[in-house]
């Protein structure tokens, strides 16, 4: 995200705020497309601003929170990539001890691996990713995971900057 972009941002969640009207900052059920040109708009990757409109649920001081603790110059898709291995394996936080299923467990291994992968500018084949969403979608315990991400959370912003500025490994 450019200084520019991030500035931008910054200004409209201000307005967002003052306003009272999340509606201006995207969510789980705005359209494709509109996500498409949103992350266009303001220089996301889209893996990244998915993350913030999944966690954010309407919560503006939220999407604050993010886009400070990323870093000016910062590549969303690293940073996506970062902060989904630190929801998964966080010794404290993470949510693969929290999940019971092996091929649960196994799934989100295999995120990880494939975020890992893609931010360090691999190429990977969209067939991984539909094999990842395949296996998940015939499982049961979504709710279970999704509760869990939910706890998983970061509750300080110290903790979040921290998680986004990492580079992976």
């Amino acid at each position: 995200m450019s200084i520019a972009s991030r500035r931008a941002l910054l200004a409209l969640i201000a307005e967002t705020e003052r306003n009272g009207d999340a509606a201006a900052l995207p969510f789980y059920a705005t359209p494709a497309a509109e996500v498409s040109a949103f992350a266009a708009r303001y220089d996301l990757d889209l893996s990244f601003l998915n993350l913030i409109m999944t966690f954010a649920t309407g919560d503006v001081g939220f999407w604050r929170q993010v886009v400070e603790a990323l870093p000016p110059g910062a590549d969303g898709r690293i940073a996506a990539a970062r902060w989904i291995e630190w929801l998964w394996t966080d010794a404290e936080t993470g949510l693969r001890n929290r999940v019971g299923d092996a091929v649960l467990r196994a799934s989100g291994d295999r995120v990880c691996d494939l975020q890992r992968r893609a931010a360090a500018g691999e190429d990977v084949a969209r067939s991984d990713w539909r094999q990842v969403r395949i296996r998940l979608a015939s499982r049961d315990g979504g709710d279970d995971v999704q509760a869990a991400a939910i706890e998983g959370l970061p509750r300080q912003p110290g903790t979040l900057a921290a998680r986004l500025a990492q580079r992976p490994t």
